[in-house]
């Protein structure tokens, strides 16, 4: 199916991730085609679903705007049912918000907002094929970023409860995610729920991180606070004024700037 895909010259489909908040303009990374912007791939708002079928093809099923979520056009393929149904989350405006009292902040409000009402919008609509969660942190991970890691952000409970919800409800059949830079693959996180957050989820929902893929030159760790997709424009995690609008990873942008040296030999890890 993937061969069929990019053989018929389809997107690549995206989702917004921890950088893109930092920078501050989201905004600019939205594309409803490949062809009709600056982008290699789609993404038309923060928060959508898109159908991919067994020729490859994938149409958006519902796309949200504004707080709204709207039904993709009709589909026009021969094939009447999906193998797969990819339901894309803009994670990071709730883990990684803006600084409060930002126009930025606003926007990540209104991408919260967007996710619950996506989320209401396809539980009261049932579906007989599977879909799966695709979004930029992970449900959980026994990576770096997972609870108990040097940079513990990403676990269930600290998901927006909206998300925890569809998870818990079994909306989900599995979940695609990237962040921790590693390929990591769970059959049923629910034994790492019950670990991290003291949950036990009513359905299994099985997971693949797979943070390598996004960006492969990525070796920094301690030192580094993420990646951008250029392999030589990483951001730096000094927290000094930007010299120029380029992305930095300001200490007041973002929760989670570390230190950009690596601690001592024989320094315990904070």
């Amino acid at each position: 199916m993937v061969r069929a895909h990019a053989a018929a010259g389809g997107a690549a489909l995206a989702a917004l991730g921890e950088q893109d908040w930092r920078c501050g303009q989201p905004e600019l990374e939205l594309q409803p085609e490949p062809g009709k912007g600056p982008h290699p791939w789609a993404m038309p708002g923060h928060n959508y679903a898109a159908a991919v079928y067994p020729d490859g093809h994938v149409r958006v099923t519902m796309s949200c705007a504004t707080g709204l979520c709207v039904p993709g056009p009709k589909d026009m393929s021969p094939e009447t049912a999906p193998l797969v149904e990819l339901v894309v989350l803009d994670s990071a405006a709730w883990l990684v918000p803006p600084p409060v009292n930002t126009p930025a902040a606003a926007r990540a409000d209104q991408s919260v907002a967007e996710q619950e009402a996506l989320l209401k919008a396809l539980t009261a609509a049932p579906a007989p094929w599977p879909r799966l969660l695709v979004s930029h942190h992970p449900l959980e991970s026994a990576g770096p970023h997972g609870v108990g890691g040097m940079y513990s952000d990403s676990g269930y409970y600290l998901h927006a409860a909206p998300v925890r919800r569809a998870v818990d409800a079994g909306l989900f059949a599995g979940a695609l995610s990237a962040h921790d830079r590693m390929l990591l693959a769970t059959g049923d996180i629910g034994p790492a729920t019950k670990r991290s957050s003291r949950y036990w989820l009513e359905h299994p929902v099985f997971q693949v991180i797979s943070g390598s893929a996004s960006a492969p030159d990525s070796r920094g760790g301690p030192a580094a606070c993420g990646t951008s997709r250029a392999p030589r424009s990483r951001p730096s995690c000094r927290p000094t004024a930007p010299a120029s609008p380029s992305c930095t990873c300001a200490r007041t942008a973002s929760r989670r700037c570390f230190a950009a040296a690596a601690p001592a030999a024989g320094a315990p890890a904070r």
